[in-house]
């Protein structure tokens, strides 16, 4: 399994916008983070976390041109108003995205993003971003990997990991997890 971190930064990305501190004003690389998004690669199977406003960028940084699937952790437009850039990877695959989050999250997202779940229209070509929505709740699996729990649960935006820190803390814990279970059990 690898993962890819595309983003790290803050909700405004780092630099800020017109701030003049230490990091923003830094020469240093490292200092230069886009919004939060981790990209999953295990086997063949590929899958987004987030579609942030710097998607874009950041998949043409990490040369993505598929994903199986977009796992959303929660609605805020830092993690979604990237949306739109799905739609030049439904070009180049021919396919819908399935997207995954718990109903509430994906509620949110259709409130504003409604004709991104709307069906594929053949006669149009892919005009728009098209995305399967799947809600979720307790375990599922994207492409036969198996997400064990609701691991991309947002914890406080405060003195803690960020979102995608955090999905990839418990998703990481979760594979650890059903790992041991599987060399502990007996052998059939």
């Amino acid at each position: 399994m690898r993962v890819t971190v595309l983003g790290c930064g803050t909700s405004s990305g780092v630099p800020v916008i017109g701030c003049r501190c230490a990091v923003c004003t830094s020469t240093e690389p490292r200092n230069w983070r886009r919004r939060c998004a981790i990209l999953i690669d295990h086997g063949p199977t590929r899958i987004l976390v987030d579609t942030p406003p710097d998607l874009r960028c950041q998949c043409l940084d990490a040369q993505v041109d598929r994903i199986d699937a977009v796992l959303y952790s929660h609605a805020h437009a830092d993690h979604i108003n990237g949306i739109d850039d799905i739609r030049q990877l439904n070009i180049v695959m021919d396919r819908v995205i399935d997207a995954y989050a718990d109903a509430a999250v994906l509620a949110r997202i259709r409130e504003r993003f409604d004709y991104a779940f709307q069906p594929p229209d053949p006669a149009r070509g892919w005009w728009r971003p098209t995305l399967r929505p799947i809600a979720i709740d307790g375990p599922f699996e994207v492409e036969g990997l198996p997400i064990l729990r609701r691991w991309y649960l947002v914890k406080n935006h405060g003195k803690t990991l960020s979102p995608a820190a955090e999905a990839f803390r418990y998703f990481l814990l979760e594979q650890a997890q059903a790992r041991l279970q599987r060399q502990a059990a007996p052998a059939a």
